[in-house]
């Protein structure tokens, strides 16, 4: 039971650090597109 209740946060964690690289990356590309 234990690990179906860890299941959906893991998930959860997993997909707010694919949001956040995602930010990073697209502000490090405006940044490198401004730059240039």
């Amino acid at each position: 039971m234990s690990e179906r209740s860890r299941t959906p946060l893991l998930l959860s964690f997993a997909g707010g650090a694919a949001a956040a690289a995602l930010v990073m990356a697209a502000l490090a590309y405006r940044k490198f597109d401004k730059a240039n």
